[in-house]
């Protein structure tokens, strides 16, 4: 569920952006200038950690594959997440104007979890292949659209919704683990973080994002900013780096805290040091007019 849990996230600090930028149409949303920055904050951290992933790889073979490793993701877990970030900037003022349109409703959550259903039933229809799968956002529409949908109705769930919610996700797991059912819709490669999956886990993700917006906890919140550079590190360290820690440490509740601390706080130190770097970029892009 690490992925689903991130775009949750997406989408929450999404419309957080959108609404400290004053972004209310979709001209402001689609602007040039604004769609570059976000490429450029995305791209940069992405780009690091690829070139480190080219010193630990087969460079000659990822050179040889490259643009198309680098479009791809490059290496390591999750690393489809770069491209579906990209696409992210272009799908996401649609999410948001559909959610802002119903305001204090489920009705705009419900158009795009049934949005995102006709996605599976069509990419199914049409035998989509699994690598194509993997690289497309409508697979995330709905987890994206419940952080958008948080955030602009500011927790107005109720406990009942959420249980029903829960349920629902909880039953599809189930049945997918334990009873034999056979999912004929969603790609089979990628049941546990389908749209009916991800039912499951959203009311924890709900709870835990009203827990942090009440804490206000500055630790928290640069954990909350450093979120994309804590994912691109940890694929690169679950590729790479991983398998020197378990020669070491073989009880799997100290490794996972290793892991975890580990990777939040190079993730953090690195969300530091790339912030520095893509200001400067940003500044130089500035004096150059090439963004506003």
């Amino acid at each position: 569920m690490a992925v689903p849990i991130f775009m949750f996230i997406s989408g929450y600090l999404y419309s957080l952006s959108y609404d400290r930028h004053n972004v209310t149409s979709f001209s402001d949303a689609y602007d040039s200038s604004y769609l570059m920055k976000k490429v450029i904050r995305f791209t940069i951290p992405f780009l690091i950690i690829f070139i480190c992933e080219l010193f630990f790889d087969d460079t000659h073979k990822m050179l040889a594959l490259f643009p198309n490793s680098f479009f791809r993701g490059g290496s390591g877990p999750g690393s489809y997440y770069y491209p579906i970030m990209i696409q992210l900037i272009f799908l996401f003022p649609i999410i948001y104007f559909i959610l802002k349109k119903y305001p204090n409703s489920l009705k705009g959550l419900m158009i795009l979890f049934f949005g995102n259903v006709i996605y599976e039933v069509l990419q199914s229809a049409y035998l989509m292949n699994t690598a194509c799968y993997r690289l497309l956002i409508f697979r995330y529409i709905f987890i994206i659209a419940f952080g958008t949908y948080v955030f602009i109705n500011k927790f107005q769930l109720r406990k009942r919704e959420l249980f029903f919610i829960f349920v629902l996700g909880f039953m599809y797991i189930f049945s997918l683990r334990y009873l034999g059912f056979k999912d004929r819709i969603v790609n089979a490669s990628w049941v546990g973080t389908s749209v009916f999956a991800v039912l499951y886990i959203v009311p924890f993700c709900y709870l835990f994002m009203l827990k942090c917006s009440r804490l206000h906890n500055i630790i928290l919140e640069y954990i909350g900013a450093s979120s994309f550079n804590i994912f691109l590190f940890q694929k690169f360290y679950y590729e790479y780096v991983v398998k020197y820690i378990y020669k070491y440490v073989d009880s799997f509740i100290l490794s996972l805290l290793c892991n975890v601390t580990i990777c939040l706080i190079v993730g953090c130190f690195f969300y530091y040091l790339e912030a520095k770097l893509t200001k400067s970029i940003m500044m130089l892009l500035k004096t150059k007019c090439l963004i506003k």
